[in-house]
């Protein structure tokens, strides 16, 4: 694999924190705190639909990574799909809503249900392997859209809902996050550090 397309930009401090508190702490508490499922086209993995490599500017993966925390997934790859492809969408009800009849389509109408819902299902095998509590997911994608997805209609239209992983890791307790929320989980991590004696940071 490309190690430069792994690279994740950093900072030089620590936003909104004194290093000299945090840096101390990391050898030592880091390896016992629960990991972060991250998107890996986030991380500037070439996974996308289209081949194109996006790395994110953003300080906040950029020391979520320099923890050592992030463990990068890409749920249609791992499915079994090519890049590039073609683009898919949820066709009829999203994945969050219960009784539901689901259907994953590619542009040219092709069923790829049962490939999303593979995918989907290795990366709960991921999360439950690893010490994983915690989903930075890429929002609007069939797989791991948290907040909206695209309604199936091919013209951009987004609509609340949720894909296929991120429905499976949240019934699973995994806290999500969309990659606009990065700074909210930095700093869930960082009180999780500081703090380790409270409740709640990420389920299993």
């Amino acid at each position: 694999m490309d190690k430069s397309a792994l690279s994740v930009k950093r900072s030089g401090k620590l936003p909104c924190l004194k290093s000299n508190i945090i840096r101390p702490l990391y050898h030592s508490k880091t390896e016992a705190m629960k990991k972060i499922l991250v998107s890996a086209c986030l991380l500037g993995q070439r996974v996308r639909h289209d081949a194109e490599v996006i790395l994110m500017d953003d300080p906040y993966i950029g020391k979520l990574a320099e923890m050592g925390l992030l463990v990068p997934f890409c749920p249609e790859v791992e499915g079994g799909m090519g890049v590039p492809r073609e683009p898919l969408e949820i066709k009829g009800d999203t994945f969050w809503r219960s009784g539901s009849v689901t259907r994953v389509l590619n542009i040219k109408g092709e069923d790829l249900t049962s490939v999303i819902l593979k995918g989907a299902e290795a990366g709960l095998d991921l999360v439950r392997k690893e010490k994983i509590g915690y989903g930075l997911l890429k929002d609007l994608s069939p797989s791991c859209g948290h907040s909206e997805v695209f309604d199936g209609s091919f013209s951009s239209t987004k609509i609340k809902g949720k894909g296929a992983l991120a429905s499976l890791l949240e019934k699973q307790g995994v806290m999500l996050f969309t990659e606009r929320q990065s700074g909210i989980l930095y700093h869930r991590v960082i009180d999780e550090l500081l703090n380790p004696e409270k409740k709640g940071f990420g389920r299993s």
